[in-house]
């Protein structure tokens, strides 16, 4: 595939899908490299200590570097995600500026924006066994919302915008299979 094709970005609230929709992207397309955040790794870190933010700093760097390599790759958040949520936990972003941000990428890049609504994000928090997930409020999670809106508004990179209220996986892999249909075109056009 050739290096213009656009590396991959998958921004969204908590419980919008992200991971289905990576992991059907990865499956279409083998050669994509993933690069999450690594909760396993942050864990180690007492949030607020210096090392913590070492490491956040690093992932940061690290995805920035991955971004303008050869290499497509899709990631987990990335600097959408580092703006909207540095407000709602009230903490300084390391990104002052989107498109000035923006001006350090050497090819495009594609953002897959997904976004549910707060009663299904909710439902989504109450049925999830496997952990205990942090529930914001309403005004939190408009804030969320919000933040996302604002940044993609002034983005200079194409946006696919999903919002992922499907009650079931199946309604919601077959608009990933859109998105990958559209992947594959635009590789044939590069």
């Amino acid at each position: 595939m050739p290096t213009k094709f656009p590396s991959i970005v998958v921004e969204g609230p908590d419980r919008s899908g992200k991971n289905l929709c990576i992991n059907q992207i990865l499956s279409s397309f083998q050669f994509l490299q993933i690069y999450p955040e690594n909760d396993a790794i942050k864990r180690i870190f007492v949030k607020g200590t210096p090392e913590y933010h070492a490491y956040l700093r690093g992932s940061f760097v690290s995805k920035m570097n991955l971004i303008n390599g050869n290499i497509p790759s899709i990631l987990d958040r990335f600097y959408m995600s580092e703006i909207v949520y540095s407000k709602v936990m009230h903490r300084i972003s390391k990104i002052s500026s989107i498109p000035v941000f923006e001006e350090n990428f050497s090819k495009p890049l594609l953002t897959i924006y997904l976004s549910l609504d707060y009663d299904v994000y909710l439902q989504r928090c109450h049925s999830d066994i496997a952990e205990e997930p942090k529930i914001y409020t309403q005004n939190e999670f408009d804030m969320i919302i919000s933040g996302y809106e604002s940044a993609i508004s002034i983005s200079k990179f194409p946006v696919l915008r999903i919002l992922n209220n499907y009650a079931n996986h199946f309604d919601f892999s077959n608009k990933i299979q859109q998105i990958i249909d559209q992947l594959r075109d635009m590789s044939k056009s590069s």
